[in-house]
């Protein structure tokens, strides 16, 4: 994602967390050969979905830059008086 290239991961774990099903990425059952090779060839087939997803998921990936997160937690430590 941070490559700007969409994912395909299974529906399970992180990936349920990590991955916007259509818009950053595809998501298909774990186990499921047939999904996944369907989910391939959908973005192999189709390259303007290809990029448009790319690019969300570039910008999905930026949410969790090292730089955003710590200002995240230096506002959280602010609003409680810790710092």
């Amino acid at each position: 994602m941070a490559c700007g290239k969409p994912v395909i991961g299974t529906r399970v774990g992180g990936m349920l967390d990590t991955v916007v099903h259509g818009k950053t990425g595809l998501l298909v059952p774990l186990g499921n050969a047939e999904a996944l090779y369907e989910s391939i060839a959908k973005l192999i087939d189709n390259r303007r979905v290809l990029r448009k997803m790319g690019l969300n998921a570039r910008k999905e990936a930026l949410k969790y830059d090292w730089r955003t997160i710590a200002s995240r937690y230096l506002k959280i430590l602010q609003q409680l008086n810790l710092i």
